[in-house]
């Protein structure tokens, strides 16, 4: 032990704070979400078991909140630095809640298509294959309109053959079809355009602009552009600084 450690006692091992690695916010406004959400999220038991005991059933809007609660508890610890391999049980939770919702009944593309996303950047994919395709099959042979089946975007995404016959036109969905068709070099050019554009794009979200408000911001990330590079192996020095891509997870094994 050293002059100077005898006197003031053993330097303690200096931790570097994590980077935050989102836009605007920092990691205390992230870590008052988490309080917000993790809330919310503790209540979910007695929420359901209420409702159950007094309608009999829970219904897919409740599958599909619970869904989303835990995805914006993901992206917040991600926004806030997290290590990726601590956002994999709150995403499987996620998958969960999701996966028990009625296919013949499910509208929500991109719910479906983030929740895809994802699984596949994290390489967990695999572990929920059987079910995931399962409830895109029920889902594209459900009564619903065309308009509400899945997209071409999840067929790709999870390794399905179908194109399906979807009619949804969100401008999103449509640019990320039209990528995914083409050649390699012009794929990721045509990828660093929809990344420039990707906010405008979705402008009618309800998290636009949710950064000027006093809760409710997650960051902003583009989980489906950085799926489809990374199953297109794009070069990702392309993408590596714009705010919207989640490198990190991208990078991840």
């Amino acid at each position: 032990m050293g002059f100077f450690s005898k006197i003031f006692g053993a330097t303690r091992e200096h931790k570097e704070p994590q980077k935050v690695r989102a836009q605007y916010k920092d990691s205390k406004y992230f870590n008052k979400e988490l309080e917000r959400i993790n809330l919310w999220i503790s209540d979910d038991d007695e929420d359901f078991q209420r409702y159950e005991e007094k309608n009999g059933r829970l219904e897919n809007h409740h599958f599909i909140e619970a869904c989303n609660i835990r995805l914006q508890k993901l992206q917040v610890d991600y926004a806030k630095g997290e290590p990726i391999d601590q956002l994999i049980p709150t995403l499987d939770a996620a998958i969960d809640f999701l996966l028990k919702a009625d296919p013949q009944e499910f509208k929500n593309n991109s719910l479906f298509i983030k929740c895809c996303s994802l699984l596949f950047l994290v390489d967990r994919l695999q572990e929920h294959t059987a079910a995931v395709h399962r409830f895109i099959n029920a889902w594209e042979n459900s009564p619903i309109e065309s308009s509400f089946k899945p997209v071409r975007l999840i067929y790709f995404l999870t390794g399905l053959d179908n194109k399906g016959i979807s009619t949804n036109d969100y401008k999103p969905f449509v640019v990320l079809q039209k990528i995914i068709d083409l050649p390699i070099r012009e794929a990721g050019a045509a990828l660093v355009q929809y990344l420039e554009e990707w906010y405008s794009l979705h402008n009618e979200e309800a998290w636009y602009d949710s950064h000027l408000r006093e809760w409710g911001y997650t960051g902003y990330w583009s989980w489906e552009a950085a799926a489809v590079a990374k199953k297109m192996e794009l070069d990702s020095s392309r993408f590596k600084d714009n705010p919207y891509f989640p490198y990190d997870i991208f990078l991840s094994e």
